[in-house]
């Protein structure tokens, strides 16, 4: 008879299966163009579509036109290139035990590019990138791998970092690899009957036309077809500053409201609840970057940033805005407001004052903690994440 009880067990053995398969997902698709497929270990070979999960034990291939992008669990990302395959063998992530920290991917034939991810930075001796006649180990790494395997021949391009080679049949010792390769060189490693030869060619950046890849500027991804949130994924990748990147975008032909709202989204996604004052600087100089390289814009701007930002940063940036295009004021304290009702009256005398009194962004941000202190205790309804003091974003 089937009772309540064995009702409960199944429904419990269902989801520790759901939950089980779901924490086993290691990647997913991010991009992709031409043709590419997975294989998984059953064999059984699929089309590979943007959004498809993969785990351990999984192979992607690419045809002659296809080139995938990978985003691993980790934040290590993978580009796959034109006919390749790539073996993902071993990939334990767990975000609070480093111990258990483990990657390898094995390339078959073809080429990769990889980005190390957060196992690269913590734990970068259990991570290998295996051929049929080398192991590659990284040290916070940015690389370029290729292997022919009719000729045996594998070139390794270093672009940021250092990798180390192991070749095959010798002893993995990581005090004692075969290589080591530094950062802006290209290494060609070959073997034939067991004997291994290693030369290097004039390192040139990759030029890679196709898939996803840095071009080294906001200007030059979007020109090869990179969307607008890639182009400023490679640029916070290469540490740019928020001002100069939103900068970029506007000399790149993108809309000044796209461009406010892609990049404001993308930076305060990177940030974390501890670390609201790097947000909210980053996100005022982002914006009045914008506002400065497209001024007639500022009203649009200002109404497109303020559904997205966290209420803390209302103050700063309206006050922000309004200083530096003082002709937009009403507008902009409007359509901060529409969305910050309760803090209407604070924001409008901050910029009242402010622009009367001919003040500097740092002056009126001085400003406006003291209007903080004096007029919000007297408004409600008041949320404890609106009296935030405020910080200039040149500290």
């Amino acid at each position: 008879m089937f009772t309540i009880r064995n009702t409960l067990f199944v429904l419990l053995s269902l989801c520790w299966l759901h939950t089980s398969a779901m924490a086993s997902v290691v990647g997913k698709v991010e991009a992709l163009r031409g043709q590419a497929s997975i294989v998984v270990p059953i064999d059984k070979q699929q089309p590979l579509k943007i959004g498809t999960a993969f785990d351990v034990g999984d192979t992607i291939r690419t045809g002659k036109d296809g080139v995938a992008r990978l985003m691993m669990i980790d934040k290590g990302k993978f580009a796959i290139y034109e006919e390749s395959e790539l073996q993902i063998r071993e990939y334990d992530y767990q975000q609070t035990q480093v111990k258990s920290d483990k990657s390898a991917v094995h390339l078959t034939e073809g080429s990769f590019r990889f980005l190390t991810g957060l196992m690269g930075k913590r734990s970068p001796e259990n991570i290998a990138y295996e051929t049929e006649i080398a192991t590659l180990g990284i040290r916070g790494t940015e690389c370029l791998v290729r292997y022919h395997s009719a000729t045996h021949r594998l070139d390794i391009i270093v672009i940021k970092g250092t990798v180390i080679v192991w070749y095959k049949g010798y002893p993995k010792d990581k005090n004692k690899p075969n290589l080591v390769l530094n950062e802006k060189t290209h290494t060609v490693i070959t073997e034939k009957n067991g004997v291994f030869e290693a030369g290097y060619e004039v390192y040139a950046e990759p030029a890679i036309d196709r898939g996803w890849y840095s071009y080294g500027s906001v200007p030059k991804d979007i020109a090869n077809g990179l969307s607008v949130a890639q182009a400023i994924e490679n640029a916070l990748d290469r540490n740019e500053s928020p001002a100069f990147i939103a900068q970029q975008l506007i000399d790149s032909g993108v809309d000044a409201v796209t461009a406010a709202e892609v990049l404001v989204s993308m930076l305060i996604q990177r940030g974390s609840d501890s670390d609201r004052e790097t947000i909210k600087r980053d996100v005022i100089n982002a914006v009045i970057a914008i506002i400065i390289n497209d001024p007639q814009s500022t009203p649009e701007v200002a109404a497109a940033v303020a559904r997205i930002v966290p209420s803390f940063m209302a103050y700063e940036l309206a006050l922000a805005m309004a200083i530096i295009s003082p002709q937009f004021a009403v507008q902009i304290v409007r359509e901060v407001t529409l969305v910050f009702p309760q803090i209407a009256f604070s924001i409008a005398l901050s910029v009242i004052l402010a622009l009367e009194n001919g003040l500097s962004l740092d002056d009126g941000f001085s400003l406006i903690a003291s209007i903080k202190a004096a007029v919000l205790p007297l408004l409600t309804p008041i949320t404890t994440d609106r009296v935030e003091e405020a910080v200039s974003p040149n500290q």
